[in-house]
C-alpha cells in the first residue's frame, strides 16, 4: 500500500513538473507578420469587359486600332484609379486586431481586421460605416505583402444602350 502511494506521489510530481517545464516563453502567442506599418509600393489593375481583356474588347468589339485601344484603355483606367491615389499611403495593422489607413499622414479609414485561412485572407471592417472588405493575401512576409480583390460593375462601354459587365482585378503591394 505504501509502495502504491509512493508511486502515485512520484507520478503526480512528474506530471506537475512536466506541465511546469512545458510552460515557457515558446508558449507566448506568435505575432502575425502582418502586424506593423506598411507603405504603398505598387499596384496592378486588370480590367475585363464581358469576360474579355479590355484591350481585346476595344479592338475586337469596338473596332479600334491597336494604338487607339491602348490610348482608350489608359484613359479608362485613369478614370477609375491612378497611382497618385495611393502614393504616400500607409496601412498600420496592430497586434490587438485594429488597423488604420493614412494618406499623407491623414487618417482615411480605421477599424478591425482579421487574418484568416492560414494567412491567405484579410478581412477589414471599417469603424466608420461597418463596411467589410475581403482581400486575398497573395504574399505575406516580414517585409512585403501583396493583397488582391476582384470587383465588377455594369457600364455601357460602347454606348449601345446595353450594359456591359466590367470586371476589376486589383493587386496591391506594400512594404515595411
Amino acid at each position: 500500500m505504501v509502495h502504491k502511494l509512493r508511486l502515485l506521489v512520484i507520478l503526480g510530481l512528474l506530471a506537475t513538473f512536466s506541465v511546469l517545464v512545458s510552460c515557457n516563453d515558446d508558449d507566448e502567442p506568435k505575432v502575425s507578420p502582418i502586424v506593423g506599418t506598411w507603405n504603398y509600393d505598387s499596384y496592378k489593375l486588370d480590367i475585363t469587359v464581358d469576360g474579355q481583356d479590355l484591350l481585346t474588347y476595344l479592338v475586337q468589339v469596338m473596332g479600334l486600332t491597336q494604338e487607339e485601344a491602348i490610348f482608350a484603355k489608359a484613359f479608362f483606367t485613369a478614370s477609375l484609379f491612378e497611382d497618385s491615389d495611393l502614393e504616400g499611403t500607409t496601412f498600420t495593422f496592430n497586434a490587438d486586431g485594429t488597423y488604420s489607413v493614412k494618406n499623407g499622414g491623414v487618417e482615411e479609414d480605421s477599424g478591425t481586421y482579421q487574418v484568416q485561412n492560414n494567412n491567405t485572407k484579410l478581412v477589414l471592417t471599417s469603424s466608420d460605416d461597418g463596411t467589410v472588405q475581403e482581400f486575398v493575401i497573395e504574399t505575406l512576409t516580414s517585409n512585403r505583402i501583396i493583397v488582391s480583390f476582384e470587383d465588377s460593375f455594369e457600364e455601357d462601354i460602347n454606348e449601345d444602350e446595353t450594359l456591359e459587365e466590367v470586371g476589376l482585378d486589383f493587386e496591391l503591394t506594400m512594404v515595411k
